[in-house]
């Protein structure tokens, strides 16, 4: 499974990271019944996000997420 991933734990995490505003917000309007976002929030700045990264490794090829960026990383 973490294959599907990039061989790492930290994708998964990062993927779960990614996912819990969306998450959280549905719950919330579930719950209380508004869903109030301030302008500045996770769920549609983290859409665009999302979006940019996947356009971005389409761009690039997958190879590219297995090169070392960040001090080794």
């Amino acid at each position: 499974m973490l294959q599907m991933y990039g061989g790492h734990d930290v994708a998964c995490y990062i993927w779960v990271m990614a996912a819990s505003p969306f998450y959280f917000a549905t719950w919330e309007e579930y719950h209380v019944g508004i869903l109030d976002l301030p302008t500045i929030n996770g769920v549609s700045d983290g859409c665009v996000l999302i979006g940019l990264i996947i356009f971005g490794t389409g761009v690039t090829g997958a190879q590219a997420w297995m090169q070392p960026i960040i001090m080794g990383w």
